[in-house]
């Protein structure tokens, strides 16, 4: 399906990587040279030349605090030299009483010059760390993303050094989070990973690494580790009320994230209450407001289907909700899927009988609903909305658009879903249009009500009729894919406008490839246009398996958007992969279950797989 339901995309960064050489061979002994303490902790007794080391720094770092020059600053020269086996010792003096100790350890800090790139790292890491150290914070975050999401656990390594020894406390904290909550290798046990980790990250006091011996307990006996992520989040929780500079609100609810996903595994319903107040108490504005954690919270119970924190919630919160229309709307979404029917549509007809002047929030009310498939409820807020405005106003505009596409033409209601759109077209044809935009938004429109009134045709078999209503169609948006769709399948077509349909396709087809190319990945509209070569490909001739790859890539942009596996399960079909047809488009199904047109193209895959296990079994 073309047209994407979702508001805003899920946004990745896309970077030109360079690379910068192999590792030179000195490399290798330099690494051996700096890896005591990382040998020491993989089993290694304490060595006569490991206590040595240590007492060595030890005495250094006190050297820090002398009252000669001359001892304070052999003291900092040789630190500065050890390097890596001195990072754990300089970190913990930075708030020394003596302030001289303090601030020199931290000037060492940010001297002394870490081996980011170790030998047997994959060509992928070695590019990304090249010059980690050098970069300014914001390229270095930038890099802890892209490691995060390198196939395998090629990034493990990396971002358990980066948790050790970046010496910016929060993007220590960011890489300890990224293997927390997007290595997949650790969360599938896969063997080996976590000796990965254990070398990397030593005998570190540091906090991240703190949090990463728990993470690693936690893969073993999750009910062993609740006590301790407490301790832990309550202590980071306390730096973030301190405005500490080692922290952020963004480090914070991660934190409360991953607390909240174990106390759902762990089946403690009033612990995963207790984090969800605290996270709508973190996260509410300076005005008071808390609607942003109140939707999440919401959500969040919503999709992992705890009913037991959604009364404790409902109880604690019903004030905050009452009054507010989207907040009574996911909660009316969430007792619909507990299957409390009549309470969730009680709480439906309350959220729209709220009153107000601000028909702005109705808007974004059918919005939300229609990412939520609660298109009933949605139509509801459109027809209000209609009734409203005037024709020609922005909001009258977009939800005749939503509900002639979601609910009427989906319906098989083509012809209101037609004229709907015809009178805001005529409306607009009959004043003046002030701008580019305006012109744009009434040639998509009259396409639209175009190719409705050809589905109309098309479904009493008036196919001539119809094809005069797809090439008006396609003359007011030659992009439409659903256009395109439509007029390579019509139905006793002459070969003279199928080859002219072909080119068009061929034509459109490499426009988009060129929109694919020159849009960055954090642009909102890079996973629609891989959605739209994908559903037009698929449902048309060209590059099957790239319809397919592009339909996978629209879904790691913006995960888990229906309309997209609704392409995705088209795009598998298109390559002889029933199966996964099948997989995906019940996937679709389900998050958007009022929808009749996916429904339609599940029960085509499954008439098809049943046949050919009949066929079969024949």
């Amino acid at each position: 399906m073309p047209r994407s339901s979702k508001l805003t995309g899920v946004c990745w960064l896309i970077l030109v990587l360079l690379f910068f050489g192999n590792i030179c061979r000195g490399e290798a002994e330099v690494y051996q040279r700096h890896s005591l303490a990382a040998r020491a902790h993989s089993g290694s007794s304490e060595t006569p030349e490991l206590r040595a080391e240590k007492r060595r720094v030890e005495d250094l770092i006190a050297d820090l605090g002398s009252a000669q020059f001359f001892v304070r600053r052999q003291a900092e020269k040789q630190l500065i030299g050890i390097g890596a086996d001195a990072f754990d010792d300089l970190r913990a003096v930075e708030h020394h009483l003596d302030l001289e100790i303090a601030a020199r350890a931290q000037f060492i800090l940010n001297s002394i010059q870490i081996n980011w790139v170790r030998p047997g790292d994959p060509s992928q890491v070695v590019k990304l760390l090249s010059h980690y150290g050098e970069l300014p914070v914001g390229e270095r975050r930038e890099r802890i993303e892209l490691l995060s999401v390198l196939e395998q656990d090629w990034g493990l390594a990396a971002l358990c050094r980066i948790s050790r020894f970046d010496p910016s406390p929060v993007l220590a904290r960011q890489a300890a989070l990224a293997i927390m909550n997007g290595s997949r290798p650790l969360a599938e046990g896969n063997v080996g990973s976590d000796e990965v980790v254990l070398r990397e990250i030593g005998d570190s006091l540091r906090v991240p690494i703190r949090w990463l011996h728990v993470y690693l307990a936690e893969l073993q006996d999750p009910s062993s580790v609740a006590a301790r992520w407490s301790h832990l989040v309550d202590e980071e929780v306390s730096q973030f009320e301190h405005d500490s500079k080692e922290t952020s609100g963004e480090i914070v609810f991660a934190l409360l994230r991953h607390q909240l996903a174990l106390c759902k595994k762990l089946e403690q319903s009033e612990s995963a209450f207790s984090v969800l107040e605290r996270i709508v108490s973190l996260l509410s504005g300076d005005d008071g407001s808390s609607r942003a954690a109140l939707k999440f919270s919401l959500d969040w119970i919503r999709d992992y289907q705890q009913w037991p924190v959604l009364d404790l919630f409902e109880d604690r919160y019903s004030k905050m909700l009452l009054g507010d229309r989207q907040l009574l709307y996911l909660l009316a979404a969430a007792r619909q899927k507990q299957g409390r029917t009549d309470q969730s549509e009680d709480t439906a007809r309350q959220a729209f009988a709220i009153e107000t002047d601000d028909n702005d929030r109705r808007s974004i009310a059918a919005l939300q609903l229609l990412d939520l498939g609660q298109l009933a409820w949605a139509e509801r807020e459109w027809r209000f909305i209609i009734e409203s405005y005037p024709v020609t106003a922005v909001h009258s505009r977009v939800a005749r658009s939503q509900l002639a596409t979601w609910c009427l033409h989906d319906r098989g209601e083509d012809q209101e879903a037609a004229q709907l759109l015809g009178e805001y077209c005529d409306a607009m044809d009959a004043k003046p249009l002030v701008n580019s935009t305006d012109r744009i938004d009434v040639r998509e429109l009259k396409a639209q009500r175009e190719y409705y009134l050809a589905c109309d045709l098309q479904n009493q078999g008036a196919f001539a009729q119809q094809r005069k209503h797809l090439e008006k169609a396609v003359h007011f948006n030659p992009r439409d894919p659903d256009v395109l769709i439509a007029m390579y399948q019509l139905e006793g077509a002459d070969e003279q406008f199928r080859d002219a349909t072909k080119l068009r396709i061929a034509n459109i087809s490499q426009q988009l490839l060129n929109d694919i190319k020159s849009l960055p990945d954090e642009n909102e509209s890079k996973p629609r246009v891989y959605n739209h070569w994908a559903w037009l490909i698929s449902n048309t001739e060209g590059d099957y398996q790239k319809a397919l790859k592009f339909s996978l890539r629209s879904l790691q942009l913006s995960p888990d958007d229906p309309s997209y596996l609704d392409t995705l399960g088209r795009c598998y079909y298109a390559v002889g992969d029933l199966d996964n047809a099948i997989l995906y488009q019940r996937q679709a199904v389900e998050l958007h279950p009022q929808l009749q047109t996916m429904r339609r193209q599940l029960e085509q895959f499954e008439s098809e797989i049943a046949a050919q296990k009949s066929e079969k079994n024949n």
